[in-house]
């Protein structure tokens, strides 16, 4: 659903449960709808890019377990400075806990200060099914947490043509590609622009949508793919220059190619300043993918990315049977 929030504009009566309870109680849904309706406050929200469950620091470090972890930008402007991103917990309790509301708030904190993010670049979500004490609201609302009950949910999925509350993760996922038909394979040519990387992301997000990839596996995909970009645009050679990309997907498993233009480079040796964001960055890409592998020569660099799409391909050896 944050996926499609695309800029719009709702009222924040939505997003803060205390007012909403106050306004509304005891009134009727037409009511409510009217009330919201003429209610000129409102909130902008931002263009979501990515969504994923919990959210790590580093494979095999810590996490802070979140429900939902959006990454959004203000008024769809890809920059850093206009970068939000939404924390969000789902609580399913008979009665809205003083204790659920604080562990919430700690672990919105690490995510902050791991991330260095300014004021009002985190967003703070909870969701709630049961009942809410007045001081638990209150201690909310002094932390700066949104609350959103299940009758506000409704009424905001109602506004952009969800009818339900809850929906199963794969109910609108295309069918997935029978076993022995040719591989799906698609092309982009992107110019040496900043944030071009937003958009090969974006195209292979809409190419694992044809198969039954969960979010957390498209969200790694996204970040190979994004690295995998920068790195090009940073050694391409040239402004001027294009970077080719090719996506191919299967059931087992999704290829990506990422091609610039420059001389080629040789791989990072001990001591060299000059190469260390690039070995950085296929680093990183390693962690994030399954099999990488790199051709360097004068006509330009390829780096091909391989990420397993079968069921358990992607449990992390470093944490499985971790008790802490």
């Amino acid at each position: 659903m944050m996926r499609r929030w695309d800029c719009r504009e709702v009222p924040t009566l939505l997003f803060d449960f205390g007012r909403f309870h106050e306004a509304f109680k005891g009134k009727g849904l037409l009511e409510i709808v009217i009330g919201l309706d003429e209610d000129k406050r409102k909130v902008r929200l931002p263009k979501i890019s990515s969504v994923s469950t919990g959210y790590r620091t580093l494979r095999g470090g810590s996490r802070f377990d979140f429900d939902l972890v959006a990454y959004g930008f203000r008024d769809g402007d890809f920059s850093e400075e206009n970068l939000v991103i939404w924390a969000v917990d789902v609580n399913t309790e008979k009665m809205l806990g003083q204790a659920a509301v604080e562990h919430f708030e700690n672990r919105c904190r690490l995510l902050s200060l791991e991330k260095s993010l300014k004021p009002g670049q985190l967003r703070k979500w909870i969701l709630f099914d049961g009942s809410a004490d007045a001081s638990v609201v209150k201690s909310a609302g002094r932390y700066g947490i949104h609350l959103t009950h299940r009758t506000q949910m409704r009424l905001f999925l109602n506004l952009f043509g969800m009818e339900e509350l809850e929906k199963g993760p794969e109910e609108k996922r295309p069918p997935e590609a029978p076993a022995g038909e040719r591989p799906l394979e698609f092309e982009l040519v992107l110019p040496m622009k900043a944030d071009a990387e937003l958009v090969a992301a974006r195209v292979a997000e809409e190419v694992a949508s044809y198969a039954s990839v969960d979010k957390d596996t498209v969200d790694r995909i996204k970040m190979a793919i994004i690295e995998a970009c920068i790195n090009a645009f940073e050694h391409g050679g040239s402004d001027r220059g294009k970077v080719r990309l090719r996506y191919i997907l299967s059931p087992e498993r999704i290829e990506l190619f990422v091609q610039d233009e420059g001389k080629g480079f040789r791989p990072l040796q001990a001591g060299d300043e000059s190469r260390r964001n690039r070995g950085w960055g296929l680093k990183l890409i390693s962690e994030l993918v399954d099999d990488v592998e790199i051709t360097t020569g004068e006509d330009g660099t390829t780096v091909r990315m391989v990420k397993d799409l079968r069921p358990g391909s992607d449990e992390d050896p470093t944490t499985a049977g971790d008790e802490g």
